[in-house]
């Protein structure tokens, strides 16, 4: 059937990604479950204490975990599951500095296990399009920082390998629907890792454009609260 804009009815559409997940990248979602990060104050993490274990597949965009113990920390890892891989896109530590009651990120040295040595900074350098990543399964691999002193961690910012399609905090995006040509709906900045355009006509194509970065988009439409991809 010919996809003509009802121009009658309109819907909200609730956005979560400019481009279908595909299963690749959902598979590098996958690889965290049962990854830990952990703290220590030996450098080969005898002493390593569990700070959070990831239980379920996260979600492609920044995560963000509550450090509850008291303990302070030389070194702070991420390390995959025993068996598995240990990708990560970007690792980001939060805490109180030795005599310093302000919470702040926190920057040190950055130290690994494995044969990628060279991209261990690829972690922490603030390009999602980057990552650290194990090459074989099972070498328990990991990626992590060392500072100074024992430091106090408050909250751990994760984000895992992926593609950078889900909606981006701080990104301008554009939605567009088709009528014969293609019409805006407006531009909006996202303030969570979704957006919402109001009263859009329902029956057409959509397209939605990241004006911050990005070049995958793809045509979508819109039924019981989905991107249907075409």
């Amino acid at each position: 059937n010919e996809l003509v804009p009802d121009k009658g009815n309109f819907q909200d559409l609730i956005l979560y990604r400019k481009y279908p997940l595909f299963p690749r990248i959902a598979g590098y979602l996958e690889r965290m479950v049962k990854g830990k990060f952990q703290g220590a104050n030996k450098s080969d993490f005898s002493d390593a204490i569990d700070l959070y274990t990831i239980t379920e597949k996260p979600d492609p965009f920044m995560q963000g975990i509550k450090i509850d113990s008291d303990k302070k920390f030389r070194y702070i890892r991420y390390k995959g599951p025993d068996d598995g891989y240990s990708d990560i896109a970007e690792f980001e530590i939060y805490g109180k500095p030795e005599d310093d009651n302000a919470i702040k990120q926190l920057n040190g040295k950055v130290i690994g296990h494995g044969e990628n040595f060279l991209i261990y900074k690829e972690a922490f350098d603030g390009n999602w399009d980057s990552y650290f990543y194990s090459k074989d399964p099972g070498k328990r691999e990991w990626v992590g920082m060392e500072f100074n002193s024992p430091v106090k961690i408050t909250t751990i910012k994760y984000l895992p390998r992926n593609d950078d399609n889900a909606i981006r905090i701080g990104d301008e995006y554009e939605l567009f629907y088709w009528d014969k040509v293609w019409k805006t709906k407006g531009k909006a900045v996202a303030s969570e890792n979704k957006i919402t355009f109001r009263h859009v006509p329902k029956n057409t194509l959509y397209w939605l454009r990241n004006h911050t970065r990005g070049k995958e988009e793809r045509i979508f439409t819109y039924s019981d609260g989905k991107q249907i991809w075409w």
